[in-house]
């Protein structure tokens, strides 16, 4: 089974790890931003970064991490569209291609 969305062409296991990676690449990058915001509290703690630094710092990580758990579900729903997409696609052909030409 050929899928086409776009310029894509992923065949059934091929898309399922598209769409995993594309989930564990957001998963990392949330775990990677709460990792920085705890060692920058432990550097604020132990006084290597001024407070001043500090409040800026973690509100710029707390920012960017906000900003991708709210993508998180709307990535996640634009390729469950794609992925209904791509199926009433193969769908159909399937039909189209049992039907008799007509000339």
């Amino acid at each position: 089974m050929l899928r086409n969305v776009g310029r894509l062409s992923l065949k059934g296991q091929a898309w399922d790890s598209a769409r995993s990676y594309v989930a564990e690449v957001d998963s990392y990058r949330d775990t990677e931003l709460t990792s920085l915001f705890k060692r920058l509290y432990e550097d604020n703690v132990l006084g290597r970064v001024t407070n001043e630094q500090f409040c800026m710092l973690s509100a710029d990580y707390n920012d960017d991490q906000k900003v991708l758990r709210d993508a998180i579900p709307a990535k996640e729903a634009r390729l469950q569209k794609l992925t209904d997409s791509a199926s009433n696609v193969d769908s159909f052909i399937d039909k189209a291609s049992g039907t008799p030409k007509f000339r």
